[in-house]
This record gives C-alpha cells, sequence and structure tokens, in this order.
C-alpha cells in the first residue's frame, strides 16, 4: 500500500511540482537535506561497491553448484562405463538410483539461484535509471544547479492549488506513517506467538474445541487488521482529492514552462533519492542472502563428496573381487612332455633357472610367449675316484716340486673315463721324470741315504 501510494504520486509529479515553485531558485531546503545524506555516504561510490560485492557473491555460489553437479555427473558416467565393461558382474546399484535426492535438492537450489539472479538484475536496472541524478547529487552545488532552471512567482490561484496539494500531501504522509507503526506491531505479536504453549492451551482445555481456541489467539490481532482497513479506505480517499487538485494545479501552469521543467528535475532527484535508499536496502539484503546461500552449498558439497568418495571405495572392491574370481576360474598351464632318458643326464635334477641377468632383461624386453625348458645336462662322475696325491709305480719319483703335473681328469665329458684303456687297446703307462730335487720321494732306503757334511 504505501508503495502504491508512492507511485501515484510520482505519476504527479509530487511533490516536486510544489517544491519548484516555492523554491523558484536555488536548491529548495527539503532536496538539500536528500543531497546530505547521499554526500555523507558517498553514495554514488558505495552502490557499485555493494552490486560488485552482490555479483562476485553470486558467482561465487553459482560456481560450487556447478562444480558439484559436475563432480556427480562424471561419478555417473564411470558407474555407467564399468557397468557396460563387466556386464552383470557389475553388480552395484547404478549411480542415477542413488543421487536422485541429491539432485532434487540441486534443482532446488538452482532455482533459488535463478530466481536471485533475476533480482539482481532487477535492481541493476533500477541503479542505471537513477544513477545520473544520484552522482549529480554525489557532486558540487554547482553541478547541482546546473539542471535547476529558475521560474517565475506563482500566481494566486496557483497558490492556493499549492496550500490544498500540501495539505492532503500531509494527510497521506501520517497514513503512511501509521502503517509502519501497525506493521512493526503486527511483527512483534507474530514472534511472540507460541504453537507449544497453543498446544498446551488445547490439550488442558478438552471441552473447547481446536477452532474456539484458535480463534481466541486470533482476536489479538483484530484491531491491527482493523486499522489497516481504516488506513487503506483513507488514503484512497485522499489519493483521489490529490489527483483532482492537481489536475487543477496543471491547468493553472500550462504557460510557464520553465516552471514544468524545474518541477520534472526535481521530482527526478526526489525519485533518484528514494531508488537510492532502496538500492541500500535491496543491496544489502542480496549479499545477506547470497551469503547464508553460499554456507548451504557448501554443505550440499561436501555431502556430495562423501557419497563420491564412499563410491569409489565400493568401485575398487568390486573391481579386486571381479580380479580375483577371473584368476580363480581361469585354467593351468600345459604341463612340460617329458624327455628321452640318457644314462649320463640325470631326471632329477632341479627346475632349470635362467642365469642372473635374466631378471633385469626381462623387465625391459617384450612378453613373449613360454616355451617349455629341458632340464639342465649333469655330469655323471666316473667309477674311478681320481686319488691325491696320485699313486706312482714302484721304482719311479713323483715330478719335481713346481712343475706342471698331469690333470687328473681333463674332460668331463670323455667316456671311457680318464685313464681306462681304449677298447681294443692296451693301455701304455706313461713313467713320469724322475725327480732331480734335493730330495726324493718316496725316500731311499735305509743305509742308501746321503752323508751329511
Amino acid at each position: 500500500l504505501n508503495e502504491w501510494a508512492r507511485q501515484s504520486l510520482s505519476s504527479m509529479n509530487l511533490p516536486g511540482a510544489i517544491e519548484a515553485l516555492e523554491a523558484p531558485t536555488g536548491v529548495p531546503a527539503t532536496l538539500q537535506t536528500k543531497v546530505q545524506e547521499i554526500r555523507s555516504e558517498n553514495g554514488s561510490q558505495l552502490i557499485p561497491e555493494l552490486l560488485d560485492t552482490l555479483k562476485t557473491l553470486s558467482e561465487e555460489d553459482k560456481r560450487i553448484l556447478q562444480e558439484t553437479l559436475s563432480a556427480l555427473d562424471v561419478e555417473e558416467t564411470e558407474d555407467n562405463k564399468m557397468r557396460s565393461q563387466h556386464g552383470s558382474r557389475w553388480t552395484r546399484t547404478p549411480s542415477h538410483t542413488l543421487t536422485s535426492p541429491l539432485r532434487q535438492d540441486a534443482a532446488k537450489y538452482n532455482g533459488n539461484l535463478e530466481h536471485a539472479i533475476k533480482s539482481d538484475a532487477f535492481v541493476h536496472k533500477k541503479w542505471l535509471d537513477h544513477q545520473r541524478f544520484i552522482a549529480a547529487m554525489q557532486g558540487g552545488d554547482v553541478e547541482l544547479l546546473k539542471l535547476l532552471p529558475s521560474n517565475d512567482l506563482m500566481t494566486g490561484s496557483t497558490m492556493e492549488d499549492v496550500v490544498n496539494l500540501k495539505k492532503y500531501l500531509g494527510e497521506l504522509d501520517v497514513v503512511i506513517a501509521h502503517r509502519e507503526n501497525l506493521r512493526n506491531e503486527l511483527n512483534t505479536l507474530s514472534a511472540a506467538d507460541d504453537l507449544l504453549t497453543i498446544a498446551h492451551k488445547i490439550l488442558s482445555q478438552p471441552h473447547r474445541t481446536q477452532d474456539d481456541i484458535f480463534a481466541e489467539e486470533l482476536k489479538k490481532y483484530d484491531s491491527i487488521i482493523e486499522n489497516l482497513k481504516e488506513g487503506t479506505q483513507k488514503q484512497e480517499s485522499l489519493l483521489n482529492a490529490i489527483g483532482q487538485e492537481n489536475s487543477r494545479f496543471v491547468a493553472s501552469r500550462q504557460l510557464d514552462t520553465a516552471a514544468q521543467q524545474r518541477e520534472e528535475v526535481l521530482q527526478q532527484l526526489s525519485n533518484a533519492h528514494k531508488a537510492y535508499g532502496e538500492l541500500k536496502a535491496n543491496l544489502r539484503e542480496g549479499i545477506q542472502f547470497y551469503t547464508n546461500f553460499q554456507e548451504l552449498l557448501q554443505q550440499f558439497d561436501r555431502k556430495c563428496k562423501d557419497f563420491i568418495f564412499a563410491r569409489q571405495q565400493e568401485k575398487l572392491e568390486l573391481m579386486a573381487q571381479i580380479q580375483n574370481t577371473a584368476q580363480a576360474s581361469a585354467p593351468p598351464p600345459s604341463a612340460v612332455p617329458p624327455q628321452t632318458s640318457n644314462p649320463f643326464i640325470s631326471t632329477t635334477t632341479q627346475p632349470y633357472t635362467s642365469p642372473s641377468w635374466s631378471s633385469t632383461t626381462a623387465a625391459t624386453s617384450q612378453p613373449q610367449m613360454s616355451k617349455p625348458q629341458p632340464p639342465p645336462i649333469s655330469y655323471v662322475p666316473p667309477t674311478q675316484v681320481y686319488q691325491y696325491p696320485p699313486a706312482y709305480p714302484p721304482g719311479t719319483n713323483p715330478p719335481a716340486y713346481g712343475q706342471q703335473q698331469p690333470p687328473p681328469y681333463q674332460n668331463p665329458y670323455q667316456y671311457p673315463p680318464y685313464g681306462a684303456p681304449a677298447y681294443g687297446q692296451q693301455q701304455q703307462q706313461q713313467q713320469p721324470p724322475p725327480y732331480q730335487g734335493a730330495f726324493q720321494y718316496p725316500p731311499p732306503a735305509y743305509g742308501n741315504q746321503p752323508k751329511r757334511y
């Protein structure tokens, strides 16, 4: 109702038209008060700063919600990919079933953001409409006076119309102020209402119906509602009277072009001051909304991240289970075919192991198909065991010390063994050369020892 009254007066250029006539030159006193308010708050810079803060918070809230939804989309895409890859073995619940409540909350939050963004656009448009005149009021008196043309003094009939208009406008201001007081009283009463108290009254008075108790509680609002109705009727009557009086006032001022221009400028400045107060209230309310809403979105983001983390752990466990099942059901490797018997090859040897360099070479080489490896050839020792020191025939001496002795066994793979005569041939025993050293082995017989000098 108050906004309806202000819009009606603004359409009639009131009270700017009256101020233009009462102060034909200079800045009217009522306008001077409004100018001082804007200058003291640095209004032409305060509003843009509040708009920037509002935009930053709005973009941050939108970013949080979009990143949260993107994370849910990535998790659902991975789940669908694994389900198409593993088929029926991917037995966990699909993501779109589990995330349905989360996505419903996200849709609700997104709707709140879209509604807030539309409100921001309305506030920004209001700033653009009144930015010029707010900046003029922020500037010096010289710039402000350039916007205000001067006019001649008003006639007697015009003076009478102005007096009547001021009277009606004063009464309308009283109605609007009284309505504001009623609204504050109504808010106080509603805040004091306690549903628990009402419920206790219902339980403690079973002989009374709930409708009777609620009707009794609502009676305290009857006087406020009655005063609001009376104020509405009086406002309608005053607006009709103001409209009729303003028509006569405008008719008496049609020939005064300068007065009409001054009235329009003063009305625009008055509207700009009113818009300035609304902009401050709207922007601070919007900043508070985005701040509180950001906390709610952060809680929602943490909830979604916890869900995604749990799904990732479930995914890893299910993949490990599928791999273990596949390894357990794999066929055993094929057996190595038996080898032909050989009297010189032992069949009880350990399995063949690759050389030490194979472990490092295999890590860098390409995987190849495994081939069965034959067992290694092992040496079967001959029946005649080598004796050390070797036995020499009687009457012979061992080789001198330092001379190379013939190896007892030259070829481990020679058959027949070393020292055995070949088939059909007689073994010839080769006598080693006599020992030329100072000592002989075996020693000479007793009595034949050399004399010592």
